[in-house]
C-alpha cells in the first residue's frame, strides 16, 4: 500500500529556529546593541520555501503560515475560540446559520482595504478542501455584505469555530491564490493579512535554511511584543542551541533531544517548561513489513511491546501511547481504557502468533536525527528482546525523504520509526489528517464523519474512543510513546497562550515578564 508523502511530511521533526530582532533590547543582557544581540526563537520543525495555508507540507509551515495570515477565529491554549479577524459572532437556535462580524478597519500589508467580498472569496478557496480540513460536505453557502460573514450549513458541526481557527482557513488575498489547478495554492505570499510580511528567502540543501519577516504594520491582530523583523532559521540539534543561546530569546526542542547536559547549560538564561504531549512516537509497517507480519503477529508484537515498556520501565514508560491521541485529550482512551484493549487483544491471539515472531527478521528503517533518541534504541532492543532479527538503518534527511517520494521505504524496509502530531484540541484534525494521508484505507472514514457531526459531548468522545480500538486493532501503527517538547523562555520574558496544536512557538506567544 502506497503511503501519501505531501502530507505526511507535515508531521516530520528535522529541527528548525525562529529568530527575531527586537526592537530594543530591555532584559536581554545584550553587551553590544550591535553585536549578539538576543534575538532567535528555536522551534524544531521544517518549513517550505512560500508556507502555504491551504497545503501544509512541513509541520514548521503552520508557525511560519500563523505570522503571515490571520483567521476569523483565534485559539486559546485551553481550545476556547476566541476573535480574531471576527470580532464576534452568533447562531440561529438550530445552529445552521452562523453570522461572523468583522473587525472594522481592516487592511492588507500594502494598506489596501480588507473588504467582506476578499473574505468571502478567501473562505470559499479554503472550502474546496485543504491539507487538514475538509468542510466542503458541511456547508450549504458563504456569503457577505456589510462587513458581515454568513456560513450556511447543511447540519450542525460542533467543531465549526475550532476549525475555522486553523491556519487552512487563513484570510488570503484571492489575487495570491491560483484557483485553475485541481486544487487551489498560493502562488504568492503578499499582501497578506497578518502580523509580519514575508521579504527573503535562504535556501539550503534540505529544508529552507532562513525566512525573513518584516513586521505589517496594518495588521489587526495585537502583538504584545515591540518586534520589528525577524527570521526563521534551520538548527542542527540542541547542542548547537546551547552554544548558541546567547542569541536564544526562547526555543521549542523535543523531549527526546534534550540532553540534561543541553537543558542544565540552559537554565541559567531561560526558564524551562514541559509542555503537554504533541507528538506520539512510534513505528508504522510498511507495504512490504504487512506482507511479512500477518495482522495476527502485528497484533502481538504490539502487545509485546507495551509489556517490554512495562518490564523494563524506561524514561518514557511513564508515557505510553494510547492511540493517536494522549491520554488526557478530549475523545482519547485513558492509560486505563488502553490496559484493558490490550488486555482483551492478548486473549484473541493465539499462542502460535506469539511464537511465530521469534527468529523472525524485520528491517528497520528511520531518519538519522532520530537514531540518536532514547525511544529509537529502546525499540530495537525491544524487538531483539523479544526474538526478533532486526536489521536497523538510519538514512540521511535527504535520502529518507527521497525515500518516501519513490515509494523506496514501503519495499525496502519492513518497519518506519516516525513521530507524528496529535496535538489538536479537538480530535478532528488529527482523524480526518490520518485517515486521508498517513492511513488511507486503516481508518474508516465513515466513522471519522460520525463523529465530527455527533452533537452529543459523551456519544461524540465515544465514537473517538472506538476509532481508537478499531485503528489499534489492525495495528499497521504501534504506537508506544507521547513526547513532551521542551519550551524554554528567556527570563526577561513570559509565555503567554500556546494553543497545543499549532506547530510551533510563535512570536506573539511572549510577552515582557513584567507585564
Amino acid at each position: 500500500m502506497k503511503r501519501p508523502l505531501p502530507m505526511l511530511k507535515q508531521f516530520l521533526l528535522p529541527v528548525l529556529t525562529l529568530t527575531i530582532c527586537l526592537a530594543g533590547s530591555w532584559g536581554c543582557n545584550v553587551t553590544s546593541p550591535s553585536k549578539n544581540i538576543r534575538d532567535t526563537v528555536f522551534i524544531p520543525y521544517m518549513i517550505s520555501t512560500m508556507p502555504d495555508p491551504l497545503t501544509i507540507v512541513w509541520s514548521g509551515d503552520w508557525a511560519a503560515a500563523h505570522h503571515l495570515w490571520t483567521t476569523l477565529v483565534g485559539l486559546k491554549a485551553d481550545g476556547t475560540p476566541v476573535p480574531r479577524l471576527a470580532s464576534s459572532w452568533n447562531f440561529s437556535e438550530d445552529r445552521k446559520k452562523w453570522t461572523f462580524n468583522l473587525v472594522p478597519n481592516r487592511k492588507w500589508s500594502d494598506g489596501s482595504v480588507i473588504t467582506t467580498e476578499q473574505v468571502v472569496a478567501s473562505l470559499n478557496i479554503s472550502l474546496k478542501g485543504t491539507s487538514h480540513t475538509d468542510l466542503s460536505g458541511s456547508i450549504i453557502s458563504i456569503s457577505g455584505k456589510n462587513d458581515t460573514v454568513v456560513f450556511e450549513l447543511k447540519r450542525p458541526v460542533p467543531a465549526l469555530l475550532v476549525t475555522l481557527s486553523y491556519i487552512d482557513w487563513a484570510i488570503l488575498h484571492p489575487d495570491t491564490v491560483d484557483i485553475g489547478s485541481q486544487k487551489p495554492k498560493l502562488k504568492s505570499t503578499s499582501p497578506v493579512s497578518g502580523q509580519f510580511t514575508l521579504t527573503n528567502v535562504k535556501k539550503a540543501s534540505g529544508p529552507v535554511e532562513q525566512l525573513e519577516f518584516i513586521r505589517n504594520k496594518f495588521s489587526v491582530d495585537p502583538i504584545t511584543l515591540n518586534i520589528n523583523h525577524g527570521f526563521l532559521s534551520y538548527f542542527p540539534d540542541c547542542e548547537w542551541l546551547a552554544m548558541n543561546q546567547d542569541r536564544a530569546l526562547a526555543f521549542r526542542s523535543f523531549a527526546e533531544n534534550m540532553t540534561e547536559h543541553c537543558r542544565s547549560s540552559l537554565e541559567k538564561e531561560f526558564n524551562i517548561m514541559k509542555l503537554q504531549p504533541t507528538w506520539v512516537i512510534g513505528a508504522q509497517f510498511t507495504a512490504s513489513g504487512e506482507k511479512h507480519f500477518s495482522s495476527l503477529e502485528r497484533q502481538a508484537l504490539l502487545v509485546l511491546l507495551h509489556k517490554d515498556i512495562e518490564k523494563t520501565k524506561p524514561s518514557f514508560g511513564v508515557q505510553r501511547a494510547t492511540g493517536l491521541l494522549p491520554p488526557y485529550m478530549f475523545g482519547a482512551l485513558s492509560e486505563e481504557e488502553f490496559a484493558v484493549f490490550l488486555t482483551a487483544l492478548e486473549r484473541s491471539i493465539q499462542k502460535t502468533n506469539f511464537s511465530n515472531l521469534k527468529g523472525k527478521t524485520i528491517r528497520l528503517v528511520t531518519m538519522e536525527l532520530w537514531e540518536k533518541w532514547g525511544s529509537f534504541k529502546w525499540l530495537k532492543d525491544a524487538l531483539t528482546r523479544i526474538g526478533i532479527h532486526v536489521e536497523a538503518k538510519a538514512l540521511p534527511r535527504s535520502e529518507y525523504f527521497n525515500a518516501m517520494g519513490t515509494d523506496a521505504i514501503e519495499q525496502r524496509f519492513d518497519f518506519n520509526f516516525i513521530p507524528t502530531g496529535v496535538g489538536d484540541p479537538d480530535p478532528d484534525g488529527t482523524w480526518q489528517t490520518a485517515s486521508k494521508n498517513f492511513f488511507p484505507g486503516s481508518i474508516d472514514l465513515a466513522h471519522v464523519s460520525a463523529a465530527f457531526f455527533e452533537t452529543d459531548h459523551t456519544k461524540r468522545a465515544a465514537l473517538y474512543k472506538n476509532m481508537a480500538r478499531e485503528f489499534l486493532s489492525k495495528a499497521s501503527f504501534l504506537p508506544f510513546k507521547f513526547d513532551s517538547p521542551y519550551v524554554g523562555v528567556h527570563k526577561s520574558l513570559k509565555l503567554g497562550d500556546v494553543a497545543p496544536f499549532r506547530a510551533g512557538l510563535t512570536l506573539y506567544d511572549l510577552a515582557p515578564a513584567n507585564q
